[in-house]
């Protein structure tokens, strides 16, 4: 089973083996992106051959210090990951946005880690065949694992307010 290593109402973040794994449901902020470099540090410790598996649930435009930290970050680990998959779940042109946004941070951080975007995790998981078996992990278990961390954290945040006025 999956363990949840962080979670709050932006980010969270879990590892099994040599994956590790973000669902952002919130604008990333410095703070979370630290989050992220030790989650990302502490896989390349303990694993050779790491995916990251990045999932953005709703359509949130991080600030630019954010995305430069997200950059340093990428730059910092391009040679310690075996793949990247970013799978932004947002619909439309701002998720279309968001992808080419993504693309230009790779660009950005010249890594040569393959990373590829999706609409979806399946997808993703598709796309990454090839990594996965590398780095010898069962995609059908990636899913599952992936699907298992989603249910916890949905089940760990707290319920959305209720509003205090009356109804008319």
């Amino acid at each position: 089973m999956s363990g949840i290593l962080h979670a709050d109402q932006t980010l969270c973040t879990a590892a099994e083996e040599r994956l590790a794994i973000a669902v952002w449901h919130g604008e990333p902020t410095l703070h979370h992106m630290n989050l992220l470099e030790d989650m990302v540090r502490e896989r390349v410790r303990l694993y050779a051959s790491n995916i990251l598996l990045v999932i953005v649930e709703q359509p949130v435009l991080p600030a630019e210090a954010s995305r430069s930290r997200m950059t340093e970050v990428m730059i910092r680990y391009r040679e310690s990951l075996a793949a990247i998959g970013v799978v932004i779940e947002v619909d439309g042109l701002f998720g279309m946005a968001l992808r080419t946004l993504g693309r230009g941070v790779v660009v950005a951080s010249r890594t040569r880690t393959p990373t590829t975007f999706a609409r979806s995790v399946t997808e993703a998981v598709d796309n990454m065949v090839e990594a996965f078996s590398n780095a010898r992990l069962d995609p059908m278990r990636v899913l599952k694992s992936v699907h298992q961390i989603r249910e916890r954290y949905a089940s760990s945040m707290p319920p959305p307010p209720v509003s205090e006025l009356p109804r008319v």
